[in-house]
């Protein structure tokens, strides 16, 4: 069972797109825009995190009603900057990307001005964790016609018969961004290294690098500034670069490394993430934590290795580090893979732009997931 688009079309389609832009093209909502500007006629985007609207939120007054009353206060008038936008002209979709702090004021201007469009959401995050939920978040839900989740589980933990139509759709790829680069022997040494990890500081995961440390394997890690704060530098064969990697550099970063590592983020039930296809897609090898969705994705062995314990991954580790041209092999497939199968926000979006415009005369296959191919 497959994710095989619909074959209906969709190029006519005027979209309002509403999503964070903070960390520009290190954004994947803005790798997502992107694609959906090459299906549809016209997409005319706004972002919901404007760097003004950014400050007002950090102030300690905003903190507090946000943390202990659930209230998020509109003090730069971002609210009725989009409800112009919506009232400017008709769309036939109003696309929200992670709409945690939106209104059901929003959603009432879309239906007056918009009264035939169609109104969809994405949440690329878990939201059984209550970090990832908000007051306006649980207000606007059941005004939506169709959501997007990740995660298999959310499907039927989401749908109401009430509320919007729930599908769950993968993370994506860059096809303009993520890719095989070239780089001088230099650059290489600088960004890359025998075994690189790019990710924020968790405690699991930080252990696990530790350890890896203590066992002789070398370790650079891209990440935010969290790492200084929880580890005393120097540790053992670790290497904090002091920043994160994004956009461009964050392909620079997969190319330059021999080994790219995949966390899963457990408190979000993580399956997989969109490392899980960006890297790949980078023709770079990736090392990451064994799940069902991992395997449905990749070829054990052959597109992707993957691992279950410290024990593993030290084994894994050592022998691909032993074993260049293997490691290589695997990565190219692991490329193939993503571009054959579809895996690029381009095949996704044109197939939630479908969802949301048709639906899908047979849901099933969408609810649950396919069964994990055997290993031979």
């Amino acid at each position: 069972m497959t994710e095989q688009p619909i074959h209906r079309p969709i190029k006519h389609l005027r979209v309002l797109y509403l999503a964070s832009f903070a960390y520009g093209d290190g954004s994947t909502s803005w790798h997502r825009l992107q694609a959906m500007k090459k299906l549809v006629s016209f997409v005319q985007e706004q972002d919901i995190t404007p760097p003004e609207a950014i400050q007002f939120n950090r102030r300690l007054p905003m903190r507090v009603l946000r943390k202990f009353f659930g209230i998020q206060v509109d003090g730069t008038g971002l609210h009725r900057s989009l409800i112009r936008t919506i009232q400017s002209q008709p769309f036939d979709i109003l696309w929200i990307d992670k709409g945690i702090m939106l209104k059901p004021s929003i959603f009432r201007a879309f239906r007056k001005a918009s009264p035939k469009g169609r109104i969809a959401g994405y949440m690329p995050d878990d939201m059984e964790n209550p970090l990832n939920v908000t007051r306006e978040l649980l207000q606007t839900f059941p005004l939506y016609d169709v959501f997007f989740t990740n995660r298999w589980a959310q499907v039927g933990e989401l749908q109401k018969p009430t509320g919007p139509q729930v599908y769950r759709i993968g993370k994506g790829f860059s096809r303009d961004l993520h890719r095989p680069v070239e780089l001088t022997p230099a650059l290489r040494q600088e960004l890359g290294g025998e075994v690189v990890f790019i990710g924020s500081w968790e405690k699991e995961r930080s252990d696990i690098l530790v350890e890896m440390g203590k066992k002789g394997i070398p370790i650079k890690i891209w990440g935010e500034d969290s790492w200084n704060k929880k580890l005393t530098w120097p540790v053992t064969n670790l290497t904090f670069t002091g920043s994160s990697a994004m956009g461009e550099r964050y392909v620079e970063v997969i190319n330059a490394s021999d080994i790219c590592l995949g966390f899963l983020r457990k408190q979000n039930r993580d399956q997989h993430t969109s490392r899980s296809m960006e890297i790949p897609a980078c023709g770079a090898f990736m090392l990451a934590e064994r799940t069902d969705e991992h395997l449905r994705l990749f070829e054990e062995g052959k597109e992707a290795e993957f691992f279950s314990s410290q024990e593993e991954l030290l084994q894994k580790i050592q022998y691909y580090r032993e074993h260049p041209e293997e490691r290589k092999k695997i990565a190219k497939a692991g490329r193939e893979r993503c571009l054959r199968s579809g895996y690029s926000n381009i095949d996704r979006i044109r197939r939630m732009l479908q969802l949301t415009i048709y639906g899908h005369p047979e849901r099933d296959h969408l609810i649950t997931p396919p069964p994990t191919p055997e290993k031979d």
